[in-house]
């Protein structure tokens, strides 16, 4: 059997535009070169080959069978580098890292900070796909996610991203014009406001602070988080909520802690990477950018 070798690429297009045209005269027109220069590329090809891919007649060309073969199969898929050449050629960044998060994260969180990843790594354009759905990342070619609560996903690198600390939230004028509002269990008589993702619940919570709650709670619900943010926001009610997702609300004062010292820690934020895009440049990139936020007091570390 014969050791195998890839031709090279330039002897292969030199072929092809000769067979094309059966001519070394019109292929060097095409490709700017001499015709000695094809045919030297053609003869190139047929000794790295061991076959003719050409007769050699006095008054021209005739493409022998194998080089029919041989056209044929080259044919699309010379076509499809064309292709793929013209499409890479219309791209304005060199990589783009998809980022799948979770819906309120990439709200109220993620695209608030992205210009700044943006501006530290201006050859990587960033898609954010927000969705509370377990998406499989191969198909979607997703590079890396953030996921609310961890994941069962074999196959995948998970590690904990960020601990939020989760607390009873209202406007000023609520908390002001509430009269006996002074310690959870009076929390019972106020419109509690309910968001079913949330990894801490109203009733963990209450149990969490000696509050025993035997009846189903009143209030609303409403998701995602940000709409329940909005709602006690406009005075609505009590928000139970991380300090993650409302950072703007307490830095504006729109929103207060209902008590003071009352706030629970959670392992909520989950960074998850297919096993072989770990070590991807654009993924260690963002990952250290994330990381970096963190050193910096912006998001609270796990």
């Amino acid at each position: 059997m014969k050791s195998y070798r890839r031709p090279s690429l330039k002897s292969v297009s030199t072929f092809e535009a000769a067979a094309r045209h059966e001519s070394f005269m019109s292929a060097a027109d095409e490709l700017c070169l001499t015709p000695s220069a094809i045919s030297h590329q053609v003869r190139n090809l047929e000794d790295h080959l061991g076959v003719k891919l050409f007769h050699r007649l006095s008054d021209g060309l005739a493409i022998t069978d194998a080089g029919k073969f041989y056209l044929r199969i080259l044919t699309p898929i010379l076509a499809e580098i064309d292709e793929a050449t013209k499409q890479i050629m219309q791209l304005e960044y060199s990589d783009q890292l998809t980022v799948r998060s979770a819906p309120s994260f990439a709200g109220k969180w993620l695209l608030d900070h992205l210009s700044d990843f943006l501006e530290a790594q201006p050859d990587i354009d960033v898609k954010v796909i927000a969705t509370s759905e377990l998406l499989d990342f191969r198909k979607k070619n997703i590079d890396i996610g953030i996921y609310y609560g961890r994941p069962k996903m074999p196959g995948y690198v998970i590690q904990p991203l960020l601990s939020e600390r989760v607390m009873p939230l209202c406007s000023p004028e609520f908390k002001q014009n509430a009269s006996g509002l002074n310690s959870p269990i009076d929390l019972l008589n106020f419109t509690l406001i309910h968001t079913e993702r949330n990894l801490l619940t109203w009733r963990q919570w209450l149990s969490d602070h000696q509050v025993s709650v035997e009846e189903e709670l009143r209030g609303i619900s409403l998701d995602p988080s940000e709409h329940a943010i909005e709602a006690a926001v406009r005075g609505v009610g009590i928000v139970l909520e991380s300090d993650l997702l409302v950072s703007q609300e307490l830095a504006k004062g729109t929103l207060v802690p209902v008590f003071e010292g009352t706030a629970s820690k959670v392992v909520s934020y989950f960074l998850v990477t297919p096993e072989e895009n770990v070590n991807l440049p654009k993924v260690i990139a963002f990952r250290k950018w994330i990381c970096a936020l963190s050193e910096q007091g912006e998001i609270e570390p796990v």
